[in-house]
């Protein structure tokens, strides 16, 4: 079974400009202080069986806990919100273990014969004899995977990012750039299927966390 934390994540829109501004383009903002609460849009999430715990910065019930069970994962709100097509995610990301696919943010549409599998997915990932981050975007059988170079170990924890746009993947870790891929495709996600922190949305048992994010 795998863990993790997550503390504090953001989402924020990408717009063509110099500097982004957040208090115009922040998506959402969720302190995870032991609830749903987000700050920017009253966006609330719903946690299932995930524990508040000690995060990054000290004070308690800042940061969840996820267990690795298939019913343990915070839900965001359903909505075409959280799939835009150019945005930023950012959240502190510490492993109590480590494990290949180990979910932490996951937005899928349903399989069709015409779309195969269309998602985003942030994950840590077993690639090139070590841990790393890793980035996916999918849309039928062509898939984009960039990941970080940094060698994750456990119970560490790393400030996470990564950005989305129409043509181009970038993944970045406590605040440096690591790689980036060109993504030459583009679809839209289907707005009804809902965007998991620590699982999937399209498989139940598919859940892979041990994970503190904060």
């Amino acid at each position: 079974m795998n863990s993790f934390l997550i503390t504090l994540f953001s989402m924020i829109g990408l717009f063509a400009a110099a500097q982004i501004n957040l208090s115009n383009n922040l998506i959402a903002c969720y302190p995870l202080n032991g609830d749903g609460t987000e700050v920017v849009g009253n966006l609330t999430a719903t946690l299932s069986a995930v524990t508040p715990t000690t995060g990054h910065f000290g004070p308690v019930n800042t940061a969840c806990h996820f267990s690795g069970n298939s019913n343990c994962y915070i839900s965001l709100p359903e909505g075409s919100v959280f799939k835009p097509k150019d945005f930023t995610f950012s959240a502190w990301i510490k492993a109590d273990t480590l494990q290949p696919e180990m979910t932490i943010l996951y937005a899928r549409n349903t399989s069709t014969t015409t779309d195969y599998t269309a998602y985003y997915a942030l994950t840590i990932k077993y690639y090139n004899a070590a841990y790393r981050f890793g980035v996916l975007r999918q849309n039928d059988y062509t898939g984009y995977y960039p990941s970080s170079t940094t060698t994750l170990t456990t119970n560490t924890w790393y400030h996470v990012a990564f950005t989305l746009s129409s043509n181009t993947m970038s993944v970045f870790v406590n605040g440096t750039y690591e790689s980036d891929l060109i993504t030459p495709q583009s679809f839209t996600y289907n707005p009804s299927k809902n965007v998991f922190l620590g699982g999937k949305n399209e498989n139940p048992s598919a859940f892979f966390v041990v994970i503190l994010i904060m």
